[in-house]
Order: C-alpha cells, then structure tokens, then sequence
C-alpha cells in the first residue's frame, strides 16, 4: 500500500467513525436491527439444527434391513455382506445372526420376551441392518438392494423417511426465507443510516465533488460506517445468542437425552463465521446501495 493510500485509508475511517458518533441513534437503531434479526436467525438455525439431529437420531428412520436366504451358508453371508458394503448410498452394514437377533428382541421387548420361549427353534433370521448415508435417496436404494442377488427381502420405514424428508425440506425451505427477509430489513435499515448521514454531509460531499473527488473517495467512508455496524451488531448477537443457547436449549432440555441438543463446542466456529458475514455483508451492501443512489452512480 502506497504512502497516498494510506492517507485515503486513515481519513476514510476517521470520517466513518465520526459519522457514526455524529449520527448516534440511528447508528444504534442499525445495530439494534441487525442484532434482533441475527438473533432470530441464529436461534431458527439453531432449533433448525437441532430438529434434524433429532430426527437423524430416529434409528428406525435411516436403517434398512436385508435378509439373505434362510438356507444361504456363511460363504454366501459374508459374500452378500462384501457387495452391501459397496453400495455408494449405505454408510455401514452391521451384520446380526439370530442368536443375536433374539437377545435384541429380549432387551426391546422384556415384558414379551418369554413369547421366544415357546419356540423350539429361533424363529428369527439372520439379518443384515444397513444405515444410509443420505435420507433423500433411501427408496432408490431399496429397490437397487432388492436386485441383488442373495437377498430374500428388504425391509424400511418407508412412511417414517419420507416424513423426515419433507420435515427438513420444509425446514430449509423456511430458513432460506427467513434468512433473505430478515437480510433485506437489516439491509434497508443500515442503508437508512448511512443516507441519514451523507444528507447531514451534502455540502461536504458537495465540495468534495466540484473539487474532483472521485467517487470512491467519497464513497469509501461511508463503506466502512456499514461495516463498522455490520462487525459490533454481529459481535453482540452472537454473545447473546451464547447465552440464549447454554442457558435456554441445554440448560432446559438437555437433561431430556432423546432431546439433547447440539453441543455448542461443536457450533461456535461455523456460527460466529455465519453472523460475521451475514453481519458484514448487511451492512456493506446497505451503506453500498444507499451510497449509489445518492451519487447517482
């Protein structure tokens, strides 16, 4: 960076942060809005998150079942196994022979287990339990894995997985809504801000113009005020999306194991990455479209 830059630099931020103390509410109203609609979008995203880790945990929902021939000889089972493992859709293959089958069924059904004691002989089959890597794809992969050759039959909750899919389509399908109006509000307040301020500087940047100031140099400070309201809104809604997180989700439902949410460990980087550029992006773009229509660019 050029000696010159450098002062077009230091004086662009200086003119933006007096700007800011100069017009003091409204930059608060900015800060204000920006941190109400990070905070509402952070904690949708949140349950959001939440809701499709819970319902990912519904084994029953993403676990197939492959049963080979009663007959069929442990080469034939170990051979079956090898080419369930290759299906691109299937993250694991658990395989479970009925001894095994039988003890599950006792520990599932304790009250019902003694029905297993009328049998003479374990009526179970051995059976393979395979878990999918993606919900979307389950039926095409039941019916690709009803093809194979050794398999007897195929078993999934079919009704429980679509209604997972649908559950987190809507749930994506709301989010990206919600994400674009709540950007476009923090947007069209930041943008107020800023045009709030270049009206209270007309003569200023009048001068600047006639004098040949180039837009950019005009532009710049202002520029730097979204940003500025873009990084303190994002900062402050993501401590106290903290907050509402270890003392609302984990604090109230986390002793619900079904219901045991996120840990926040896990969350904290890509969610302070999301508010920061979220944040940044809102107020640059509103200080950006505020700054073209004054200079009619």
């Amino acid at each position: 960076m050029s000696k010159e830059e450098k002062k077009v630099t230091k004086y662009s931020w200086g003119r933006s942060m007096l700007s800011t103390k100069f017009n003091k509410p409204m930059a608060i109203v900015s800060v204000s809005v920006l941190i109400i609609c990070l905070i509402l979008l952070g904690t949708f995203v949140l349950v959001s998150m939440n809701i499709s880790s819970y319902l990912d945990r519904l084994g029953e929902a993403n676990v197939v079942r492959v049963y080979p021939p009663y007959t069929a000889t442990q080469s034939e089972v170990y051979d079956l196994k090898t080419t369930l493992e290759s299906f691109e859709n299937v993250a694991s293959v658990r395989y479970v022979p009925k001894e095994e089958g039988a003890a599950e069924f006792r520990e599932a059904y304790n009250e019902y287990g003694e029905i297993m004691d009328g049998f003479e002989e374990n009526p179970l089959p051995d059976k393979f339990v395979l878990t999918l890597t993606d919900l979307t794809k389950a039926s095409e992969t039941v019916e690709k894995l009803q093809q194979v050759e050794g398999v007897e039959q195929v078993t999934w909750s079919a009704d429980a997985t679509r209604t997972i899919i649908t559950i987190k389509r809507v749930l994506e399908i709301a989010g990206g809504a919600i994400v674009a109006i709540l950007a476009v509000i923090s947007a069209f307040i930041i943008s107020n801000t800023i045009r709030a301020s270049m009206q209270s500087r007309r003569l200023e940047i009048g001068i600047m113009r006639l004098v040949g100031a180039k837009n950019s140099f005009i532009r710049k400070p202002f520029i730097i005020e979204g940003l500025v309201i873009g990084v303190i809104g994002s900062a402050i809604a993501y401590g106290i999306e903290y907050l509402i997180y270890i003392y609302g989700m984990q604090k109230l439902i986390g002793s619900i194991e079904i219901l045991k949410p996120i840990p926040f460990s896990e969350i904290a980087l890509p969610l302070a990455g999301a508010f920061i550029l979220v944040g940044v992006l809102t107020g640059v773009l509103g200080s950006i479209i505020s700054v073209r229509k004054h200079l009619k660019v």
